[in-house]
């Protein structure tokens, strides 16, 4: 039997619980992996900041494919390498997401980026990134270096068929995907979760 070097897990609804914990189990799970030789590697639509969070307790020396591979960082945290989404669809998700009338947010680096801090889920979010949002007044300015978009309403029906029309719209401009019931992402075109096995 080929030897097992390396296991990639994605995060929510797979490796944390629906409070968005690791559990001793996992932590210990982690650690027999470490002492059998295998590496963990971890990649999520969440960001970069998102997946640091696991570092330490999982004892990760490996890359983080944040945003569905779209950023892919080391185990020090610098960036490896990054997957913009493009400037054009960008724009045009923001405008067709903002006119449906859910709210949007920008992840840009290290930032999340919102117009509206009483939006639904941003307390949820806050409590996942352990990091609450940058409040702007207009997304103009940075639309040309965002990892991710996010449309999020608790109108689930809603997300999913603005999930559908979206990518009709969009084409192959961009990768249009819910991550979450109420979570509907837009990212790069070539970013996936497959883009973390080329530098882990």
């Amino acid at each position: 039997m080929t030897p097992i070097h390396l296991l990639i897990s994605d995060v929510d609804g797979t490796l944390v619980t629906s409070g968005k914990a690791l559990t001793p189990a996992t932590i210990a799970a982690a650690g027999r992996l470490h002492a059998a030789g295998i590496r963990l590697a971890l990649t999520s639509a969440r960001p970069p900041q998102g997946l640091e969070l696991f570092a330490a307790p999982l004892g990760l020396d490996t890359p983080r494919g944040a945003f569905n591979g779209g950023t892919i960082t080391g185990a020090d945290g610098a960036v490896l390498e990054t997957r913009f989404v493009p400037e054009q669809a960008a724009r045009d998700a923001v405008s067709f997401l903002e006119k449906a009338g859910v709210d949007v947010w920008l992840f840009v680096g290290d930032q999340w980026q919102v117009r509206n801090p009483d939006a639904h889920y941003i307390a949820l979010e806050t409590r996942t990134l352990q990091q609450p949002p940058t409040v702007v007044d207009s997304f103009d300015n940075l639309l040309g270096r965002c990892g991710k978009i996010t449309g999020t309403t608790d109108d689930h029906a809603l997300l999913a068929r603005l999930e559908t029309e979206l990518a009709e719209r969009i084409g192959a401009a961009a990768n249009v995907h819910r991550s979450q019931a109420y979570y509907l992402d837009v990212t790069h075109p070539d970013a996936n979760k497959g883009c973390l096995l080329y530098t882990s």
